[in-house]
């Protein structure tokens, strides 16, 4: 043997007897593989014919039967093919002098539970090629995982309760409610724990059983900033886990009995509710004057701007107009409506409601 630079530029291989020349990696050969064969006593042929994969001969995985999730890997497969495409890559662990081109593998099905993967792994070493093959089994067990788990035992950490300050809740702010808990849930996904258990009609609405706090909390929110209304958190001690004590969470939601453009009266006053939030907004049909009252304020619903129906204007004065009644054809006298000019001719939108057991046109 004999050194240049400091480095030796031949040897004999151990293996086979080939004396050889070792790459000198000082002078631009610095790649993982020819580093690792200047400090090996191997020749290339027998570096890359010794090289071997390592893994398991059986891979275990749990799924849950349920939901279809993989309990191992913490993530859902949409097929057998979806799996086995996950698990070789991370199974199959190549030398670190390799440098990797392809891996090939193909798949025999013995069952919903086993199936057999062989392949090879195709690379160089230097400018060896290499090719090594593989194979192994993967066995799939069945397990519910803990959410289904817990969503099947009723499992839940937080109640909502939708009730309303008026009349008991309608079929149409019930479906509103579901709709918006559904499209809540679908945006925590990330969160196992984001599931309803149960649901129970109660008197007067409707309570949530919800699998977290957290998904509890985010229902009550954006039921609230869709509806309006208010909201009183409580809490419960259920017990201790690990020294810690553990609550369980009530989201008491209280929805308005009343929803933008309804027209109401408010003690001798009619109203246009403009804004539903932690209290209502009403404006004033006569004067335009704006209030703020709280939900629980004694209040009649009369109607909403969305059943408005035309009036031709027949005459007016400071203070009124002179329409053709929209039903009985006959002319009548009203409020002229807030900030609008208007001439014999014109059309306004009026509301006809029942009020005090008499009829009411009510300027809009």
């Amino acid at each position: 043997e004999f050194m240049v630079g400091g480095v030796n530029s031949e040897s004999v291989c151990p293996r086979c007897g080939k004396r050889f020349r070792l790459p000198n990696v000082d002078e631009g050969g610095s790649h993982t593989s020819l580093t690792s064969l200047s400090q090996t006593s191997l020749c290339p042929q027998c570096f890359a014919e010794t090289m071997s994969l390592e893994h398991p001969s059986v891979v275990h995985i749990e799924v849950c039967p349920r939901c279809g999730i993989s309990i191992t890997h913490g993530k859902y497969f949409e097929s057998s093919e979806d799996m086995i495409d996950t698990i070789v890559p991370a199974t199959v662990l190549t030398p670190p002098q390799l440098e990797v081109s392809e891996v090939e593998w193909k798949v025999k099905e013995h069952s919903s539970s086993l199936f057999h993967v062989m392949g090879e792994v195709y690379g160089a070493v230097g400018e060896i090629e290499v090719h090594l093959p593989f194979s192994f089994d993967i066995k799939v067990s069945y397990r519910a995982c803990v959410r289904c788990s817990r969503l099947a035992g009723g499992y839940y950490e937080a109640v909502v309760q939708f009730r309303s300050f008026g009349e008991p809740l309608t079929d149409k702010e019930l479906d509103e409610i579901e709709a918006i808990t559904n499209e809540t849930l679908r945006s925590m996904s990330e969160d196992r724990m984001s599931f309803i258990s149960r649901r129970e009609k109660v008197k007067g609405g409707i309570d949530l059983y919800v699998g977290s706090k957290r998904a509890g909390r985010r229902i009550a929110d954006n039921v609230l900033s869709r509806m309006g209304g208010s909201l009183k958190v409580s809490s419960t001690l259920i017990g201790r886990k690990d020294g810690k004590e553990l609550y369980r969470m009530t989201y008491a939601v209280r929805l308005p009995s009343v929803r933008i453009g309804d027209v109401v009266r408010v003690g001798e006053n009619y109203f246009k509710v403009s804004s539903v939030g932690r209290e209502l907004t009403l404006c004033e049909l006569y004067t335009g004057a704006s209030k703020s009252v709280p939900h629980n304020t004694s209040i009649m619903r009369l109607g909403d701007i969305s059943n408005a129906i035309p009036a031709t204007v027949l005459s007016s004065d400071e203070s009124a107009i002179e329409v053709l009644h929209p039903t009985r054809h006959v002319p009548v006298w009203i409020n002229k409506p807030i900030g609008e000019m208007v001439v014999p001719g014109d059309e306004v939108r009026v509301l006809l409601v029942y009020d005090n057991g008499g009829e009411v046109l009510l300027p809009l």
